[in-house]
């Protein structure tokens, strides 16, 4: 983007400035300070394509040669959060160490910031020595999907610190962020040097100016690191009960896994028009229904205040509600319509389960949310 590339150089110059750098005078024509506007994650290129742009065209060229020639000790940053934009193959290939031995139908790790920390990791591992040094999105630290990349990011850093910022805002609505966004965020530094195989870790829990006082001073910092030993299967990178109680994970190892207690296992109902699919009781949730069979589609998107997501579509919720009727089941303390249409993702082969009246069925909640 130009407008970091644009602040970068004015931020150096005034640094430079102030530490009364006089150099500028021997600078000819060809030299630059060494900041460069390019994709970091695309590769190398053999041939450059043509851009019609002269000072475009110059600039790829000088990125292109320093991804051919140049090594780097230090890489920092703060990568953007977000779902997959840029899949360049040879960087998706070494993703791929990240997931291997795993077994989940679902996984997030092509994510941006995940290939940012892949491509910091390939290039500290390409010197002799290397530093990483990232704010990045902190579900990497304890996630189960993450526990591959722990394990190869501890093999290539022998040395990693780690600040936990927490600021999950949809977990702990009295924990702020750092920054503007809901995803918590944690402070990486990560060496291929050390002279021995250690994490050392701490949490911030409180106000963002809290945080930001502690981050300022360092010293409330440094004296609250821990050390504390990753270890299989999980190998997390966050102090836990089941890394500090004793024999915790023995006791917790021992019990049967519920997927052998579960023969059927997914994730929940999404529904996606709350308005339309969720309510206090059977009756409400019926009425609802019974008026978007009745009102045209644009009536309905004005009523209900619809809108198109994904697979959800309001013709099919209204063409599926005339053929085959309406089906109510109670959840806990609501109720919603059980409909292949009506919800986006019904997840059938379970809730068929408790559509039957006859039977029972468990629902094991994995996740809380707490609030004061």
């Amino acid at each position: 983007m130009m407008a970091p590339y644009a602040i970068a150089h004015m931020k150096l110059a005034l640094k430079l400035d102030d530490t009364d750098f006089t150099g500028w005078r021997d600078l000819g024509p060809d030299d630059r300070a060494r900041i460069y506007l390019t994709n970091a994650l695309e590769p190398k290129r053999s041939q450059l394509p043509q851009v019609g742009f002269e000072a475009l065209a110059h600039e790829a060229e000088a990125v292109n040669a320093v991804k051919w020639e140049k090594r780097f000790t230090i890489v920092i940053g703060n990568p953007p959060y977000s779902s997959s934009i840029c899949e360049p193959e040879w960087l998706l290939r070494r993703l791929d160490d990240w997931k291997q031995g795993l077994n989940e139908t679902k996984s997030d790790l092509n994510r941006e910031e995940w290939k940012f920390l892949r491509l910091a990791q390939y290039l500290c591992m390409s010197t002799s020595a290397g530093i990483l040094g990232f704010i990045i999105n902190r579900d990497f630290l304890d996630g189960i999907v993450k526990r591959r990349m722990r394990e190869h990011l501890g093999q290539s850093f022998p040395l990693r610190i780690v600040v936990d910022l927490n600021g999950d805002v949809k977990g702990n609505i009295a924990d702020e962020n750092v920054f503007e966004i809901e995803q918590g965020v944690a402070i990486t530094i990560l060496s291929t040097i050390s002279m021995k195989n250690c994490l050392r870790f701490t949490s911030l829990v409180g106000t963002r100016e809290q945080k930001y006082a502690d981050l300022s001073a360092k010293t409330p910092i440094d004296g609250a690191l821990t050390e504390i030993a990753p270890s299989a299967p999980y190998f997390r990178w966050v102090q836990s009960a089941s890394t500090t109680a004793a024999g915790a994970a023995n006791e917790y190892s021992s019990w049967v896994p519920l997927d052998r207690v579960f023969t059927h296992k997914s994730s929940g109902i999404q529904t996606k028009n709350d308005p339309i699919c969720i309510g206090w009781s059977a009756s409400e949730v019926l009425r609802r229904v019974e008026r978007l069979v009745k009102l045209t589609a644009k009536e309905a998107r004005a009523v209900f205040d619809l809108e198109d997501d994904g697979v959800w579509s309001l013709t099919a919720a209204k063409d599926d509600l005339r053929q085959f009727g309406i089906s109510r089941r109670m959840f806990g303390a609501f109720y919603t319509a059980l409909s292949i249409f009506v919800l986006s993702t019904t997840r059938t082969n379970l809730m068929v389960f408790s559509v039957a009246r006859a039977t029972s069925s468990c629902a094991i909640c994995l996740m809380a949310v707490t609030w004061d």
